[in-house]
């Protein structure tokens, strides 16, 4: 008869820790999950942000380029205009000095 008593007690406590592991392995299992989640969510996000700062300061850099090309095209020009009326100066002196 203890034998049996003790037998019970020891399927009780084996019982429970079984249930105890199953539970710390569900638990587990489930942190695990969702840290995963979060770190897949979290490197997405910095995965994006890094490509829209990496698009608009590549927009901006363009912009900064085209404005440049657009001042040296515009004091070109005023070389141009400038060379042309000096050499039309000159062409009128040297043509009344004759």
């Amino acid at each position: 008869m203890g034998f049996l008593i003790n037998s019970f007690k020891f399927d009780k406590c084996y019982t429970l820790l079984v249930i105890i592991v199953v539970v710390v392995v569900v638990v587990v299992v489930v942190v695990v999950v969702v840290v995963e989640v979060v770190v897949v969510v979290v490197v997405v996000v910095v995965v994006v942000v890094v490509v829209v700062v990496v698009v608009v300061v590549a927009a901006a850099v363009m912009m900064v380029m085209i404005m440049i090309m657009i001042t040296l095209i515009f004091l070109f020009v005023q070389l141009i205009s400038i060379a042309v009326s000096l050499f039309h100066r000159n062409a009128a002196v040297y043509s009344t000095s004759r």
